[in-house]
């Protein structure tokens, strides 16, 4: 079978940008250059295993998770481009009561300690 080059990249890059890493600052890390880590992060380059190795231990992460899709990271996608789809026609002013309504409701949750399903 082969590899998801495409999701692969996909989970580097998301990986990386949560770590707030720019690709130049990964890709030294890992030994490749910023353009290799631009091709593998769009799946336009087939990942060899030494840079493969390095870019997981430059992520701090086993390299299973940069293979597999959890649910949990395939769930939080989801909902990211549910959220994106709802606030890409907002304006300025919008987002911000949209921003302090759910800051609002966090913080009420947290407090209130609903039980999570």
């Amino acid at each position: 079978m082969e590899p998801d080059y495409k999701a692969i990249g996909s989970r580097i890059k998301a990986a990386r940008l949560s770590r707030g890493m720019s690709q130049a600052e990964l890709a030294k890390q890992a030994g490749i250059s910023p353009a290799t880590l631009g091709r593998i992060e769009e799946g336009q380059s087939r990942l060899r295993l030494p840079a493969f190795v390095n870019l997981a231990q430059a992520l701090s992460l086993p390299m299973e998770a940069l293979l597999r899709d959890n649910g949990k990271a395939a769930a939080q996608r989801a909902l990211d481009r549910q959220l994106a789809d709802c606030l890409a026609s907002c304006d300025a002013y919008e987002l911000r009561v949209i921003t302090a309504l759910v800051r609002a409701a966090k913080d009420a949750l947290q407090e209130n300690g609903t039980p999570r399903q």
